[in-house]
């Protein structure tokens, strides 16, 4: 896949050796170059909030920087759970989807 444009967030899905799909964004600060070595925030979403909601709240965007992109982090948002779901419940799939 390829990589996200500095500032801008991008989308990718994966499956795992066993069929689990997993789904996250990445945003990299504006100063993004591949040959430095940068922090990274994996970012989970509260409920109520999506996915893209929740990286631009610790990214921020172009126009806009937030943490992320002020500090030069990388911002990581796994969907580790269903959207609709109203409290987190511990489960396994969860548990591997933020970890891949």
């Amino acid at each position: 896949p390829l990589p996200p444009t500095p500032g801008e967030a991008r989308t990718y899905t994966l499956t795992l050796e066993d069929g689990l799909a997993v789904q996250y964004a990445v945003s990299l600060p504006l100063e993004y170059n591949p040959a430095h070595r940068y922090p990274a925030i994996v970012a989970l979403r509260r409920s109520g909030m999506s996915l893209d909601e929740t990286l631009k709240w610790w990214s921020g965007s172009r126009d806009v920087p937030g943490m992320g992109m002020t500090r030069g982090y990388i911002v990581i948002a796994p969907e580790f759970a269903d959207a609709a779901a109203d409290s987190y419940d511990y489960d396994v799939a969860a548990h591997r989807r933020v970890m891949a």
